[in-house]
């Protein structure tokens, strides 16, 4: 380990979730810090390694048994707990947690008010209100913004863009060029195109519809009309059925949809 290159300032503390904190304080210049310049706060010194350009800025708080190392940038109000990692030349700021055994590394950026309980690290870009709960992992050029939340050890990698109230569950894999946004969920889903996935909204006044690409590489159907449906294109038809009957005329509406799903596919080749 090279010298120190900040100190635990004892007197200026405070508490955070019961624990409590201390403000740092740089001990020599690196990268854009100077010697003298105050940081945010830390518990102890494993939460912050004196290698590298690595540092806590502004109100941040880093306690338990994370650790912020290498070059990364935990920055305003962000605070990194449980077992969490930032490292690599990732940048953590705003109202963002990063909780439990979450990771953010390489060139990640997160932003907002997202939650981190899972891995992103490559180029991804995660800003406002997204969730990467449970060991799901978003990776390389991905954006995701808006409400969107990906659980269930999902992946987002590749170009994905995923915004809006999006839930991505099940294992799923999104990747290469996918785009998904609005009120819709993916679940056991295999999206590696834009052409793998295709939301209609609103149908009916209220309903969102998404066909997507399982893994087996069939063509299911979720909704999201209330409760939540999720099925095969023919199931779908006969819920309809039973949900409208045959003179209604809202049941035109997803009739249109369905034939444009089909078509869309190519089902009806």
């Amino acid at each position: 380990m090279t010298d120190k290159k900040y100190e635990i300032l004892k007197d200026d503390n405070k508490q955070y979730n019961d624990t409590t904190v201390y403000r740092i304080k740089a001990l020599k210049d690196f990268y854009l810090v100077k010697a003298g310049e105050l940081g945010g706060y830390i518990e102890k010194e494993s939460n912050l390694s004196h290698d590298g350009d690595c540092w806590v800025h502004n109100n941040a708080i880093v306690y338990g048994n994370a650790v912020v190392l290498e070059d990364a940038k935990v920055c305003d109000h962000a605070v990194v707990r449980g077992h969490a990692r930032v490292c690599g030349k990732a940048r953590v700021r705003d109202h963002v947690q990063v909780v439990g055994f979450g990771e953010v590394g390489d060139n990640a950026h997160v932003s907002g008010h997202a939650l981190i309980e899972g891995t992103v690290i490559g180029d991804a870009t995660i800003g406002e209100y997204v969730k990467i709960l449970d060991s799901s992992m978003v990776e390389e050029h991905c954006f995701l913004y808006g409400m969107a939340t990906i659980r269930d050890y999902s992946l987002v990698t590749g170009y994905a863009s995923i915004k809006d109230r999006v839930i991505v569950r099940g294992d799923s894999v999104i990747g290469e060029y996918a785009t998904l946004c609005g009120a819709t969920f993916i679940e056991d889903g295999e999206i590696k195109h834009y052409k793998d996935a295709l939301t209609i909204h609103p149908v009916g006044g209220t309903s969102v519809i998404t066909a997507f690409k399982n893994k087996h590489g069939e063509v299911v159907v979720s909704e999201n009309y209330g409760s939540q449906f999720l099925g095969t294109l023919e199931r779908f038809r006969r819920v309809l059925e039973d949900r409208f009957g045959y003179a209604d005329s809202i049941m035109q509406e997803y009739k249109d949809a369905v034939e444009y799903i089909m078509k869309f596919f190519h089902l009806d080749d």
